[in-house]
């Protein structure tokens, strides 16, 4: 997050654990240029009914993406939406 805080103007992150948002908060006192959200991105609802998403994320330009989530075969093919075989 903060090296992609310094090559972006704008860093959007998400974390299902408080405790690593509050870390990274703390690790990037210095970069105002993060907006922190605490979700469970693999939770079927969460894009469809949480306010981050519905406050108008999902009408942003987004020039990338750097997912690094779950790292085992279910969950990295939901978020490539590929099989791996």
């Amino acid at each position: 997050t903060r090296i992609l805080s310094f090559l972006f103007d704008k860093v959007k992150t998400v974390d299902i654990d408080t405790n690593l948002i509050d870390y990274s908060k703390l690790l990037n006192k210095d970069r105002n240029n993060i907006e922190y959200s605490n979700m469970d991105i693999y939770n079927p609802n969460v894009v469809e009914s949480n306010d981050w998403w519905n406050s108008g994320v999902k009408n942003e330009k987004f020039d990338v993406f750097f997912i690094d989530c779950v790292h085992d075969e279910e969950h990295v093919t939901t978020e490539t939406g590929k099989t791996i075989s």
